[in-house]
C-alpha cells in the first residue's frame, strides 16, 4: 500500500502587495505605453482613448485584489481569559 499524503489545509495566496505591483504596472503600461505598440495615427489615438479608459477599471480590480489578500492575511483574535465572564460577574 502507498502512503497517503497529508494534505495541507492552508490555502497559499499571493501577497497583497504583489496585486498592488500588479495594479501600478497595468495602470502605467495602459495609460501611458500602450500608445507605443501602433503603427499609424489613427491606431494611436484609437489605442490612447481605450487605453485609458481601461486603465482605472483594471487598476482597480487588482486593487481591490490587493484588499482582500491584505485582509484575509491578518490573524484572527482569540479572546482572553479575562474578557470573559466568570460566575461573579464581569471582570473590572
Amino acid at each position: 500500500m502507498k502512503p497517503q499524503k497529508r494534505q495541507d489545509n492552508t490555502k497559499r495566496y499571493l501577497p497583497w502587495w504583489f496585486h498592488l505591483l500588479v495594479a501600478i504596472l497595468s495602470y502605467s503600461f495602459l495609460k501611458f505605453f500602450l500608445v507605443h505598440l501602433a503603427s499609424d495615427q489613427a491606431g494611436r489615438e484609437e489605442l490612447a482613448k481605450a487605453g485609458s479608459q481601461a486603465a482605472p477599471i483594471i487598476a482597480i480590480i487588482f486593487l481591490l485584489l490587493a484588499a482582500n489578500a491584505l485582509y484575509k492575511n491578518v490573524p484572527k483574535d482569540e479572546p482572553d481569559e479575562t474578557d470573559e465572564e466568570t460566575e461573579d460577574g464581569p471582570q473590572r
